[in-house]
């Protein structure tokens, strides 16, 4: 932008209606200049207020870090400045110098404005004058359009600056932008002079910076160790300059000067071996770092923000199965596809939160081991530079397959000893819980005979002794079967029988039981089949069969006893009602004994399935159960056909072999 450009013939007030018309919601006011326009544009979509300023912290640390930074700008600029500032102290103005990104380096104010309001304002070195922070202004606009801008009051976007006139020039060195410098002052003390002075400004600090240049500085001790020999030799210097008869006048500067030189000499060669040994000291701790890097029993790397690997440590190539150099330079992505999905998103968090993430657990494969699932547990950290930039992420992370490979094993063997009571810990359970409550009522009951009762309150405890006593025999006599069944004692004598007998017998005896409930029990028309049983154990296994349906089915529901011929040999008997159902993960478990579902309301031990099963084994047959939620269980047995003649059932075999005469019932056991 040149002078010719600057926009003072534009009055005032069309400038303000521009801005409220923009503000208002149209999109492009009249008169409007395309640099001042797009400014508005950013400070809209930066979600800055054009009518309340955030005030922002005076951060000392960030202030002295940006400082530090830009040193070489800094120390050729403020001279400068400086000078600039001394000549209008006495009229208002602000002379500020900003890094690359628009924080303010430093700031003069003359005319004698209140540090408060410079302050509220924003207005202070280290605060931000970047667009995305205060809006349209002269540094933040300047950098964003890459070139010189004025802004005459009402073009900027924040309505605290709408009295000033703020020149910003962009400053570069060998093309690359370094800083800003912006001149602001009250509207009406801006002419096109202040203009071409602001920009001949901003050229000699160009000008400072490039013949300075960016180098660091040597330490102070060296400059103290040869000042004092450089003055000799500017002494030398002038002499020479002056041609003086240095033979004969100045013999004993010359002594001085060579003195000086040696000195000099003897100092460089102190400040020089003293920065060799610190360079070999920095190499000794490198190198120390480097081996304990290398040889540290975890998995290390650093990511930078794009997810390229840029170091990586000897165990965590061999847990990706790639050599460490091919990691160089690759992404996530690429070296570990199958963990991608599940790693970049916690990386990217750590990136964008600068949080880090502590006691992350991973599974997968790599290419290691493509196809085996391993565990890993790591934390990840954001790595910043002095500015508190974050420019990557470093990773800590640790192989625990064995580890949790061990521990379930540990669960499992612990699964195992619990599931392994010996029957006598369970039998003792069993009836320490299921004989109490009987027990409980016949010593109530037999107290109250002490009493002085009447005969019919006498008859009722006698009942309910009865009943608990019975009780009492069917759990004794359950848990005496299960021990027979599982010591392979149990006997069967099996006979001839007429299916549809036993199905007929065991509806009549359970009938009263499941009208007490509401639950009929029908009998299905099956073919005339005959069976070899034992008819008190078979109508056992339909008493606990049928009881628990009764027990599992509500009110109107409805039990079916089928029978039917499977092959030559054998005849399946079913028990089906219209019951609750059972969970698919405990159909496994319904035969074993001492299990319940569910464990509230007990109404028994859990022995009766495990009864049944026992005795339809003990008949070479056998025993299951299909079920489904909501819709009822089938339970399912088989028996043997019986066959002409007479025969016994081996309950170790289920075979069938002749009775060796007809009078004469053979029992056969289980060794």
């Amino acid at each position: 932008m040149d002078a010719t450009t600057l926009p003072a013939a534009r009055p005032m007030k069309d400038l303000a209606r521009a801005r409220e018309q923009y503000l208002a919601g149209d999109p492009s006011p009249p008169g409007v200049r395309p640099v001042v326009l797009a400014a508005w544009q950013r400070s809209s979509a930066y979600g800055v207020s054009p009518f309340r300023l955030q005030p922002q912290p005076a951060e000392a640390r960030r202030l002295r870090i940006a400082r530090e930074r830009s040193r070489h700008l800094v120390e050729a600029a403020e001279p400068l400045l400086r000078q600039a500032h001394d000549l209008l102290a006495a009229h208002p103005h602000l002379l500020a110098l900003s890094d690359a990104d628009g924080l303010i380096l430093s700031l003069w104010s003359g005319g004698d404005i209140p540090d408060e309001k410079l302050r509220s304002a924003n207005l202070f070195a280290g605060a931000s004058w970047s667009e995305r922070a205060i809006g349209c202004n002269g540094v933040g606009t300047c950098l964003a359009a890459a070139e010189p801008v004025i802004l005459i009051g009402p073009e900027h976007f924040q309505e605290s600056y709408l009295g000033w006139t703020c020149i910003g020039v962009p400053l570069l060195v060998n093309g690359e932008i370094i800083g800003a410098l912006d001149f602001s002052t009250p509207n009406e003390h801006t002419s096109i002079h202040t203009w071409g002075w602001v920009l001949s400004l901003a050229r000699a600090i160009e000008t400072a910076v490039a013949r300075d240049g960016p180098a660091e500085h040597p330490p102070d001790e060296m400059f103290e160790a040869l000042e004092g020999p450089l003055q000799a030799v500017r002494g030398v210097l002038d002499l020479l300059g002056r041609q003086a008869d240095l033979a004969t006048t100045h013999r004993d500067f010359f002594e001085a000067a060579r003195h000086e030189a040696d000195r000099a000499e003897k100092q460089i060669a102190f400040v020089l071996n003293r920065m060799a040994r610190s360079d070999r000291q920095a190499r000794r701790d490198l190198a120390e770092m480097e081996a304990i890097y290398a040889d540290v029993p975890v998995g290390l790397c650093v990511l930078d923000r794009d997810l390229r690997y840029t170091r990586i440590n000897e165990r965590m190539s061999r847990i990706n199965g790639i050599p460490a150099a091919d990691h160089l330079g690759r992404t996530v992505r690429e070296m570990v596809p199958d963990l991608a999905d599940t790693v970049e998103p916690v990386l990217r968090r750590v990136l964008e939160t600068g949080q880090g993430i502590q006691d992350l657990e991973l599974s997968g494969s790599t290419a290691a081991a493509p196809g085996k699932t391993h565990h890993w547990v790591g934390r990840c950290s954001p790595l910043s530079d002095d500015s508190g930039q974050i420019f990557g992420v470093n990773i800590v992370i640790a192989d625990v397959t064995e580890r949790k490979r061990s521990e379930a094993e540990n669960r499992r063997l612990y699964a195992e000893a619990c599931s392994a009571l010996t029957a006598r810990d369970r039998v003792l359970a069993i009836v320490s819980h299921d004989l109490r409550d009987p027990l409980n009522a016949i010593r109530l009951a037999a107290a109250l005979f002490t009493e002085d009762l009447s005969d019919e309150r006498r008859q009722a405890q006698l009942e309910v002794i009865q009943r608990g006593s019975a009780q009492m025999e069917r759990l004794v006599e359950d848990l005496l079967a299960v021990a027979r069944i599982q010591g392979g004692g149990l006997s069967v004598d099996a006979q001839p029988c007429r299916l549809a007998d036993l199905l007929e017998s065991a509806r009549d005896f359970l009938r009263p039981r499941a009208d007490s409930r509401s639950v009929a029990i029908q009998v299905a028309r099956a073919p005339a089949l005959h069976v070899r049983a034992d008819r008190e154990r078979i109508l056992q296994v339909f008493t606990n069969l049928i009881s628990n349906a009764v027990h599992h089915t509500p009110e109107g529901g409805r039990i079916v006893l089928r029978s039917e011929r499977m092959g030559d040999a054998e005849a399946k008997v079913s028990v089906e009602d219209t019951g609750h159902g059972i969970l698919l993960e405990h159909l496994p478990h319904v035969f074993d004994a001492f299990w319940q579902a569910e464990r509230s309301g007990r109404a028994g031990a859990g022995l009766g399935l495990a009864i049944a099963k026992g005795i339809v084994e003990a008949h070479g047959g056998r025993i299951w159960v299909e079920s489904e939620p909501g819709r009822g269980s089938r339970f399912h047995f088989t028996l043997p056909l019986a066959t002409s003649g007479r025969a016994a059932v081996d309950s170790r075999t289920g075979a069938f072999g002749e009775s060796p005469g007809r009078g004469r019932r053979e029992r056969t056991q289980r060794r």
